[in-house]
C-alpha cells in the first residue's frame, strides 16, 4: 500500500466520525442527537448519545467525543 493510498484511507476514518458526530444516535431506534462515538477495528464509527454513552462504556467500549485527526 503506498503512503497516498494510506492517507485516502486515514481521510475517509475521520470523515466517517465528523458524520457520526454530527448525527443521531446510532443504538436502536434512539433519535437523540449524539456526543460522542465508539470506533472499533472492525466496524466504522457510530454515534452514541449520552444516555448509550455509559451503557456502552459499561459494556468495555471507549467513547471518543472529538474526531482521531
Amino acid at each position: 500500500m503506498t503512503a497516498r493510498n494510506l492517507h485516502r484511507l486515514g481521510g475517509g476514518i475521520v470523515a466517517r466520525q465528523k458524520e457520526a458526530l454530527a448525527g443521531r444516535c446510532a443504538v436502536r431506534n434512539c433519535q437523540m442527537d449524539a456526543n460522542g462515538f465508539v470506533q472499533t477495528r472492525s466496524n466504522p464509527a457510530f454515534a452514541v448519545c449520552p444516555e448509550h454513552a455509559v451503557e456502552a462504556k459499561s459494556n468495555g467500549y471507549t467513547i471518543y467525543h472529538k474526531p482521531f485527526a
